[in-house]
């Protein structure tokens, strides 16, 4: 499983960044500047201007892959290649390229801390899809295992690990989809009793993939599927060709182009889904699509609410998604085929209302989460060439 790597020139960032929810100097206990605001009427569209910048010994982020995450200490969760030239290697390598380690960005001590992936004792190989950090801070990765003998050849077996605060391993399991599914999963979660939140797709023998999304136990065992109202439809297999009249459209051309659009319409959603833990322990999936939908999810299976999100702006897709001290989600979108374009949100998920938008500051760099404080974190590379975060204040 490898990542679509979003990439802008040398030395600017390139994707979404979700970044704690403290900023420097802010403290657990301050209030809200933007969450106070009115929530009725035209959300307002509000400038942003540069406050201070913190900068670390690590080399700088030239291209991010796989998003980026927060927690409520105040730490930061980035997935990044500090160079071009790794970017080249990788893709000499595997003629492709995979997402870098997770790196842990400690704001208050300014040090790092890299959580990598694998090896997995009984696989030859094995390949990282993605991390999830809960809002305390725990992570997990999830990954591919090839090579055991245990499984098809070149089918994975999907890893999920579970780290220690410094980096190591604290357990492994290996997830147990239902019999006969043949799982490509493209996010997931962990609750608070270690329960997981898997959603991806499921293929079919003849190629027809449909949504999947489902609860596994903290030992990887499969516990149920979550049907989501109004989700996407599944993409149809193929199908033998028939005959059609002179003068229109082969039945065989119909039939593609309509398993192609159904094919595109999934693979935006699902593969384009977001999801964030709450406070509270539940997990919030953002399926994308015309309009966008926001499940709420409690580790029982149970969707608690069902909210229509309607993005400030025409094509738009959320790229990065975290939560404010104040429970609503941050979200930075960006514009199909507008380059460096994004726009950034406040939405409030009890509604799926906009609260507010902002404008980002040209070359601020990734935009990233709302501070307790109203600021907006921002990660780039310094002028000396390192790894910082700087702060961003509406007018």
């Amino acid at each position: 499983m490898h990542y679509a790597l979003h990439c802008k020139p040398i030395g600017v960032l390139a994707t979404g960044l979700a970044v704690a929810t403290l900023g420097f100097g802010a403290s657990a206990k301050t209030p809200g500047k933007t969450a106070s605001a009115s929530r009725t009427g035209p959300p307002p569209v509000t400038n942003l201007y540069p406050s201070e910048t913190a900068e670390f010994s690590a080399p700088p982020p030239v291209a991010v892959a796989g998003g980026t995450q927060c927690d409520t200490n105040g730490n930061i969760y980035l997935q990044y290649y500090p160079s071009v030239e790794a970017i080249g290697q990788m893709m000499q390598l595997h003629h492709s390229v995979e997402g870098p380690p997770l790196t842990e960005i400690k704001v208050g001590p300014r040090s790092t801390l890299e959580f990598p992936v694998g090896p997995f004792q009984g696989y030859k190989e094995a390949s990282g899809l993605g991390y999830y950090v809960t809002p305390s801070g725990t992570v997990y990765s999830l990954a591919c295992g090839l090579g055991s003998g245990s499984e098809p050849k070149g089918y994975c077996a999907w890893l999920v690990t579970k780290y220690n605060h410094d980096a190591s391993v604290d357990s492994t399991v290996k997830l147990r989809p239902p019999r006969g599914v043949n799982l490509q999963p493209s996010r997931f979660a962990a609750f608070h009793d270690g329960s997981l939140l898997v959603a991806g797709f499921s293929v079919g023998r003849h190629g027809g993939a449909r949504p999947f999304t489902g609860i596994f136990d903290a030992g990887g065992n499969f516990q149920g599927n979550l049907t989501l109202p109004d989700d996407v439809a599944p993409a149809p297999a193929r199908t033998k060709a028939k005959r059609s009249s002179p003068g229109r459209l082969p039945a065989s051309g119909r039939t593609a182009k309509a398993r192609r659009d159904a094919a595109r319409r999934l693979f935006a959603a699902v593969g384009g889904a977001r999801i964030v833990g709450a406070l509270d322990g539940t997990i919030y999936l953002l399926r994308d699509g015309s309009p966008e939908t926001l499940y709420t999810i409690s580790s029982i299976g149970t969707i608690l609410r069902e909210q229509t999100i309607t993005p400030p702006g025409r094509g738009l897709s959320p790229f990065g998604v975290s939560l404010t001290g104040q429970g609503d989600l941050f979200i930075y979108y960006t514009v199909e085929g507008a380059g460096e374009k994004s726009v950034l949100a406040l939405v409030d998920p009890q509604s799926g209302k906009v609260v507010s938008t902002y404008n980002a500051p040209p070359r601020a760099g990734v935009p990233a989460c709302m501070t307790n404080g109203g600021d907006i974190l921002f990660a780039r590379e310094s002028k000396s060439g390192h790894l910082a975060v700087a702060d961003y204040s509406p007018e």
